[in-house]
This record gives structure tokens, C-alpha cells and sequence, in this order.
């Protein structure tokens, strides 16, 4: 008489393993430094690179496990935007002066791009400051692949834009969503020692993570905090203090650069040029 309830319990406990087994592991909580971790994983691989360092930032808020990684990876990313958001407002500026019967639209949209361009090239300082005090030295752990979208191409729409066409608002969106797939395409190419060679760093990014070379690293950084600069300069925003910083920051990581020695040479002199000009205008 005992058979009956020993059998069903045996079926129950075959149906809770069997459910347990089907459904996986339990996924990250929200709110947790593992979901921003994933879903910033998640929305790389989607190519949204805004969700993608909305939630690095939030995985660098607390102290955990995914840190390291994170900063990293949030420094690549920071240095695409900056020079993303640079460039829009340069072809926007570009669109205002050859639609002189209406350059209005095209000055607005300068306008918002240059206050997220200088929010960036300000916020790569901190980035870049934070993964040199956490990590002086060795080769740097890149745990995302090779971007899933993007081109070296300047997009369709921001052609036209940079031409004087008028953009409706739906272009507005597709050159934004262009260009900052593109900038990110081309810090992560130069992050793992492939400037603008996709196929190389596509091979590189097979199966990450990989571990890349500190020096290569640390030119792309160079390059970046440097076009980042360019947004105070005077002939832009005309705050030499920041643009100092950065170029003091630039000239750290050209200290630690290695590869092409014609391209470290020419940056540096920029790099001299542009501090020797702004430390006047500063003091």
C-alpha cells in the first residue's frame, strides 16, 4: 500500500529535476552588478552602444568582480563616443555653412553635439586616469568581440546632412546611430593594435577574451585623448585649461606606446604644438 505514494514521489522529483535542468541557470538579479554586466553584454552584440555603457556605468558604481573588466571596456567605448560626438558636430557645422539660405537646423544640432562632445572628451579624462591608477602597466584584458556593426564609412545620411541637405528627424537618428557605431568600430581597431583594419582585428576579436598589447593600447588611447582635445581648442569651444589636460593625458600614454614609430612621432608633435598654444592661453 505504500507503492502508490512512493512512485508519485519519485515522478515529482524526476519532474523538478527534469523542469530545473530545462530552464538553466537563474539569470543575474536586477539590479546587480552580473545583470549590468550581462545586459551590457547583451546590448553590445545588439550594436545599442549607449545602453552598453549605460550599464558599464552602473557596473562601475559598486565594487565587484566585473570591474576590472568593465573599466576596460568602458574606456574603449568612451573613447568611440567622444570622437563620435566630435565629429557630428564638425559635419553638422559643415551642413550650416553650405546651406546658407537655411543654416539654422544645422546650428541647433552643433550646438546639442558639442555640449555631449566636450560632456565625453571630459569624461575620457576619468576614464582614462581611473584604468591607469587601477592597471599602470601590463597587457589589457578585453573580454567583448569584434563589433557587430558599423563601418569606416561616413553613413549615408550624414553625407547629406554634411552637405546642407535639411535632415528630417528620422535622419537625424540613423547618422547619430552611423557614426557612433562607426567611432566605436574604430577605438575598438585601434584598442587591439588594428587601426581602421577590420579584418585584423575581427581575427584578433575571434574569441575573446584576448590580451592586448599595452603599447598598441595606449597609442590608441594617445589618439584618442588627443582628437578629443580638439574640442577646446580655440578654434572650438576655446577652453585651454581642459584641452591642457587631455593633452597632459595624451603625452602619459605616448610614453608607453609602441608600433608605428612615423605615427608616434607625428602625434607627439601635435601634441607639443597644441599644450605649448593652450598652457599660453591658460596662464
Amino acid at each position: 500500500m505504500f507503492k502508490k505514494p512512493i512512485a508519485l514521489a519519485v515522478i515529482s522529483a524526476l519532474f523538478g529535476f527534469t523542469y530545473s535542468c530545462a530552464s538553466g541557470p537563474t539569470p543575474p538579479k536586477a539590479g546587480t552588478a552580473a545583470f549590468s554586466w550581462q545586459a551590457a553584454k547583451e546590448n553590445f552584440q545588439a550594436g545599442d552602444y549607449l545602453k552598453t555603457v549605460d550599464h558599464l556605468d552602473r557596473v562601475l558604481r559598486t565594487d565587484n568582480e566585473f570591474v576590472p573588466d568593465a573599466r576596460a571596456w568602458r574606456l574603449v567605448m568612451g573613447a568611440g563616443m567622444a570622437d563620435a560626438y566630435r565629429e557630428l558636430t564638425e559635419q553638422f557645422e559643415h551642413g550650416g555653412r553650405n546651406n546658407k539660405a537655411n543654416p539654422v537646423p544645422f546650428r541647433r544640432k552643433a550646438v546639442d553635439y558639442r555640449t555631449l562632445a566636450e560632456r565625453n572628451a571630459t569624461q575620457l579624462v576619468e576614464l582614462y586616469s581611473n584604468y591607469e591608477k587601477s592597471q599602470p602597466e601590463g597587457d589589457v584584458n578585453i573580454v567583448f568581440g569584434y563589433p557587430p556593426r558599423g563601418s569606416f564609412s561616413v553613413p549615408g545620411a550624414m553625407g547629406k546632412i554634411a552637405q546642407g541637405q535639411v535632415p528630417t528627424d528620422g535622419d537625424i537618428v540613423t547618422a547619430q546611430s552611423g557614426m557612433l557605431q562607426r567611432a566605436v568600430l574604430s577605438s575598438v581597431c585601434a584598442a587591439v593594435g588594428a587601426p581602421k583594419d577590420g579584418a585584423k582585428a575581427q581575427q584578433v576579436l575571434k574569441e575573446p577574451p584576448i590580451k592586448a598589447q599595452r603599447g598598441a593600447f595606449e597609442l590608441a588611447m594617445a589618439q584618442a585623448l588627443y582628437d578629443a582635445s580638439t574640442v577646446f581648442g580655440p578654434m572650438k569651444g576655446s577652453q585651454p585649461v581642459r584641452q591642457v589636460r587631455l593633452l597632459d593625458l595624451a603625452t602619459q600614454a605616448l610614453s608607453k606606446a609602441t608600433g608605428d614609430d612615423k605615427l608616434i612621432k607625428e602625434l607627439k608633435q601635435k601634441v607639443e604644438r597644441d599644450k605649448k598654444t593652450a598652457s599660453k592661453k591658460a596662464s
